[in-house]
């Protein structure tokens, strides 16, 4: 659940902006403790094919 996106929330029935906005707060700081990479981020290999 701590990867979901805004666009995930929503779909899940997050219908609140803030409440999808609180909860993407607290996912950052679950995998951030739990050692999680950020499923928005961009992957190293992504990012070295696009220069």
């Amino acid at each position: 659940m701590v990867v979901m996106d805004e666009q995930a929330l929503e779909a899940q029935g997050v219908a609140a902006l803030g409440a999808r906005r609180k909860m993407l707060k607290t996912f950052e700081v679950v995998r951030k403790k739990m050692g999680i990479d950020d499923p928005t981020a961009p992957s190293p290999s992504a990012a070295a094919a696009a220069s």
